[in-house]
């Protein structure tokens, strides 16, 4: 929106025009520290736009080239701290190298629980909490690639997460919802291992008594 005018400006796809919006409909958007904004498509990739030129750039899936991203439906954004860009598909969590437009892909096989990201959550300790369509949420840590499992049993709503349904709270507590409810997380106590069993407390929240587990809320 110009906000002298009070007008707005829609930005479409035009197959004529290779700097324009990829095709798709858009699932995602976010800001990085440059003040360029990145659009997720479902079908149309990951695209950048320079708000100085008003023109997009495409980032496509080619199957010839292991260093693009791992598919053409992005699901959620997170610009990282270091200065790349996390991407959710629906093949893999994507990493964009930003200085030299390459992307480093990391599915089941590298550990994660599932190949489908709906969502990227960053907690306060860096690391990526990731919400899945099938595998319930996975812990990353980017610098050390080691990833941590959780679901039903560990007192998730269930194995599958929403597209568009996290947020993190001002005290740190992550949020991501589901078909069954959603999941208010404490990273700090999740993260805690219990070598027997499961540790069970309760916490308050909305004057009520909720039951965790491992950190975990479910409502």
């Amino acid at each position: 929106m110009n906000r002298g005018t009070g007008k707005f400006k829609i930005f479409r796809h035009d197959p004529d025009n290779p700097n324009s919006l990829g095709k798709g409909n858009v699932t995602s958007m976010v800001v990085d520290a440059r003040g360029m904004l990145w659009i997720g498509l479902w079908g149309g990739g990951l695209n950048r736009l320079d708000p100085a030129t008003e023109t997009f750039q495409r980032f496509l899936h080619d199957a010839g080239n292991p260093a693009s991203i791992s598919s053409n439906e992005v699901w959620g954004l997170l610009p990282g701290t270091d200065g790349d860009l996390w991407a959710g598909t629906s093949s893999g969590l994507n990493r964009l190298n930003c200085q030299i437009g390459e992307f480093t892909v990391y599915r089941r096989k590298e550990g994660l629980s599932g190949d489908r990201i709906h969502t990227i959550l960053e907690d306060d300790q860096g690391k990526l909490w990731l919400g899945t369509a099938d595998g319930g949420i996975t812990v990353f840590d980017s610098r050390t690639c080691e990833t941590h499992g959780y679901d039903s049993s560990d007192g998730l709503q269930g194995k599958q997460f929403a597209p568009r349904a996290a947020c993190k709270r001002a005290d740190g507590t992550l949020i991501f919802g589901g078909r069954n409810g959603f999941n208010i997380i404490h990273p700090k106590i999740a993260l805690i291992a219990v070598p027997e069993g499961r540790m069970r407390t309760c916490i308050r929240w909305a004057c009520f008594a909720l039951p965790i587990l491992e950190g975990f809320v479910t409502l």
